[in-house]
């Protein structure tokens, strides 16, 4: 799952989508692949929109992590929508198709101040942004809903040897003219650091890979020191 190589579980999700399409057309977005060529699925292969988004969701539960989760879901396009909004799949179709796919406790929701209904889905004029205009009552909330995710957030006595262990998994790698450890090879490395217990090695590198000091594939017990490379 590519997603879950570059989200760690200290990430806020900021899922942005088009409210002019609906969550189950097809992807048909233009991707690149590694030598920047394009390339388009062919017909019939191309995800729907809410078949990324459940790969996303199932990422997330399979997570070993059991912190609070940080979803923002962001509708773009609001002015077209609202100006034809006959044209469109409902919002609330959407929404309902939202909570059927995350859990209500992971969706951080918002409510204007000319309704109590409380939505699951920030609705956003893109535009505004191109003209600099950042007062729209959602886009604040949306900077509010960050900010208060970071204030809720809990703080955590980390081991400095932790820390230590990372310059040494790095350097231990580098020796080896590679990238790459065994999590075998990260056991005797701790060791040095008085790290003897392997479930707390685990918790280690799982720390500093949302830091993203490094990456962990727990299924292969690989261990990448540098998460930039690209080769």
């Amino acid at each position: 799952n590519v997603f879950q190589a570059f989200v760690q579980n200290t990430s806020i999700l900021l899922l942005v989508f088009s409210l002019e399409k609906s969550l189950v057309d097809f992807n048909k977005h233009q991707f690149q692949d590694r030598t920047g060529r394009d390339f388009h699925f062919k017909d019939g292969f191309a995800p729907r929109v809410t078949d990324t988004l459940k790969s996303i969701a199932s990422t997330l539960y399979s997570s070993e992590s059991k912190e609070e989760r940080k979803i923002l879901l962001v509708g773009t396009h609001k002015d077209c929508y609202e100006k034809n909004p006959e044209n469109y799949e409902p919002i609330e179709v959407k929404e309902q198709q939202l909570r059927e796919i995350f859990s209500e406790e992971e969706i951080h929701t918002t409510s204007t101040s000319s309704s109590e209904t409380i939505r699951v889905i920030f609705p956003v004029n893109g535009l505004q942004a191109e003209k600099g205009e950042f007062d729209d009552e959602v886009v604040v909330d949306i900077r509010r809903s960050i900010l208060g995710l970071f204030e809720k957030a809990k703080e955590k006595l980390i081991p400095l040897r932790w820390f230590v262990l990372q310059l040494a998994l790095d350097e231990n790698a580098a020796s080896l003219n590679r990238r790459v450890l065994t999590f075998k090879e990260c056991i005797s490395i701790a060791k040095v650091f008085h790290i003897y217990d392997s479930s707390e090695l685990h918790i280690a590198i799982k720390f500093l890979e949302d830091c993203s000091l490094l990456l962990f594939y727990p299924e292969f017990d690989l261990v990448f020191t540098d998460p930039q490379a690209r080769d």
